[in-house]
């Protein structure tokens, strides 16, 4: 018994005075000051401009857009696009006698579409010169076409709201929009020497392509055009059968995605096309729309040249995050129209330019319950400051170089039609604000 009690009193004993914490805070008045690091948290003012996207190339994407979009706080945004017509075969031949029946444009459906809808005429053209491969194609360019539309006259409006795929009895899918062709340009297809027929090359020689555009109607909805679902199908018979023939719009189909914009009377300026140099000041509001649309410049220098005077080269970025709040608007319905019919990109991207190529340096997923985007920029804060102190690593800045220009611009942007607006950067306590938490 006596021995229980004796082994309990030394648990007592250890529990009491074994397991105290130690002071980690012994020695540290012994420290030299240039030892001791300090954590802070600044927010800083940072100079962000409304600029055009006149850099995004048109060519290539896999899927097209057509229609037209109003955002009611950023403008009117029109995407058409132009497409090679390939052979589905080469060395075709008609039979005798070939007579056309019809010939149709037929556009595969994506399922997704933008704005609110109504009914559209639907224009396609013949493209007056050949998409060149090693040639640049901004989404602002502006192709020649031939005189005369290649659309039925009996054609009418057309929806092209978008249809998701519906696999009928048959097999076949109804998730097309088509669009009836004038005849006597099916005749005519059927009429060209068989020398046209005998390669691609041959072909788009004689015929480089379409252009597709919508003259009235608003809402726009992206189609497929890389995979040969959507082409120019040809009907006709001869004097041994009934048939048709293809020219596809595949994924070796040179193709450009187009836009036109017209912005609202606050953004007035950025509707001069010639003027490269235009833009917005963002003290109040920012805009960003895809679609060839709006994109933000943003320029770290004063901020963080001063912040870098300041601490001197002895410092460390823990964290650096670019806040972006959405600005809403209510009254009017204003807000409930661009929530419904204008969603918001679904991300955005801070690149910059390096040698003539888009970097990414950060993306920012929309988040619907802080209604913001939040970029976080730790490495290119860290490696800016250090391109200003010449001490440690710059990573993609070379210290021989300028800082490159920095951009903030929505996701997807040649395929979506998604526009946002932003509290600018001298507003409220909800500003567009770089927040950086360093120790020094």
């Amino acid at each position: 018994m006596i021995k229980n009690i004796a082994w309990l009193l030394v648990v007592a004993f250890v529990a009491l005075f074994g397991c105290k914490k130690p002071d980690s805070s012994v020695g540290l008045d012994n420290l030299p000051d240039s030892d001791i690091f300090v954590l802070d948290t600044d927010s800083l003012d940072v100079d962000i401009v409304t600029v055009r996207e006149s850099t995004l190339d048109s060519k290539q994407h896999s899927t097209a857009l057509l229609g037209k979009v109003f955002h009611p706080r950023i403008g009117e945004t029109q995407a058409l696009f132009a497409s090679q017509l390939r052979l589905s075969s080469p060395n075709q031949e008609f039979g005798v006698n070939p007579i056309a029946d019809s010939i149709q444009l037929r556009l595969k459906h994506t399922g997704i579409g933008f704005g609110e809808f109504s009914y559209h005429k639907i224009e396609v053209r013949q493209l007056a010169d050949s998409i060149m491969i090693d040639s640049t194609y901004y989404t602002s360019y502006e192709p020649e076409t031939l005189h005369g539309s290649l659309v039925d006259p009996m054609q009418p409006a057309v929806s092209i709201q978008p249809v998701k795929e519906d696999i009928i009895e048959t097999g076949s899918s109804e998730a097309y929009l088509t669009i009836g062709l004038n005849n006597d340009f099916g005749q005519s297809l059927l009429d060209l020497d068989p020398e046209i027929y005998s390669s691609n090359d041959n072909w788009l020689d004689y015929f480089p392509g379409i252009v597709v555009s919508s003259t009235s109607g608003h809402g726009a909805t992206n189609f497929n055009v890389n995979s040969s679902a959507s082409l120019m199908r040809l009907y006709y018979h001869n004097e041994e059968d009934t048939t048709y023939y293809d020219f596809e719009i595949s994924d070796y189909s040179l193709r450009l995605n187009l836009f036109y914009n017209n912005y609202i009377s606050a953004l007035d300026e950025l509707n001069a096309f010639e003027d490269d140099s235009a833009y917005v000041e963002g003290g109040e509001l920012l805009y960003v729309m895809s679609g060839g649309g709006l994109k933000l410049k943003v320029n770290f220098t004063d901020c963080l040249t001063a912040l870098d005077e300041s601490l001197g080269p002895d410092r460390s970025v823990q964290k650096a995050e670019l806040i972006l709040k959405i600005d809403e608007v209510l009254g009017n319905g204003i807000q409930a129209y661009s929530d419904r019919f204008n969603p918001k990109p679904s991300s955005l991207f801070l690149v910059f330019d390096n040698d003539d190529s888009w970097v990414l340096a950060s993306v920012a997923d929309y988040n619907s319950i802080e209604n913001e985007y939040r970029l976080n920029l730790t490495g290119v804060i860290q490696d800016i400051l250090n391109y200003y102190s010449g001490m440690g690593s710059t990573g993609a800045f070379s210290a021989a170089d300028d800082l490159p220009s920095f951009y903030i611009i929505p996701s997807n942007s040649a395929e979506s039609l998604e526009g946002v607006v932003l509290k600018g950067t001298n507003v409220d306590d909800l500003s567009t604000k770089l927040v950086v938490t360093y120790s020094h």
